[in-house]
């Protein structure tokens, strides 16, 4: 992990919060947060009572947004932790599922009388378990001579 320090990370939200983006939903945002309307400037309140409003819609907005944010912060590590948990265990049945839709595949292109040269390599490599995939670097690297 990183070490950011606290500076950077409100420095950083300064940017994101300046940017063209985010800048137009500002007034609209705090128009929504203090809740005022016609009638509220109409009715005169006393600032305290305005302020006590805005303070309290504001806590609110902002527990709801953590709790929605933690939720799904929570549910996509603990996701993340199960597929890295069975992780052997979906690559085998991602395997049987691809096996089974390339012979599906494979039927069809037979039935169809075409030569499907393409799949049945697809197939033959699936089938291969000492098969590695080749990267850019791997194919480039010279041979010992």
């Amino acid at each position: 992990m990183h070490d950011v320090s606290v500076p950077a990370a409100v420095l950083a939200g300064l940017i994101s919060f300046l940017s063209p983006c985010v800048l137009p939903l500002v007034p609209p945002y705090l128009v929504y947060l203090t809740g005022a309307t016609i009638e509220h400037v109409a009715n005169d309140e006393t600032p305290q009572a305005s302020r006590r409003a805005v303070m309290s819609s504001a806590l609110m907005f902002v527990l709801g947004f953590s709790t929605v944010f933690v939720a799904l912060g929570a549910s996509a590590s603990l996701i993340g932790g199960l597929i890295r948990a069975y992780s052997a265990e979906l690559s085998i049945i991602a395997g049987i599922i691809i096996i089974i839709a390339i012979s599906i595949t494979t039927e069809k292109e037979r039935q169809r009388g075409s030569q499907a040269r393409l799949l049945l390599i697809l197939k033959a490599a699936a089938l291969n378990r000492n098969a590695k995939p080749k990267t850019g670097s791997m194919v480039l690297q010279r041979k010992p001579h």
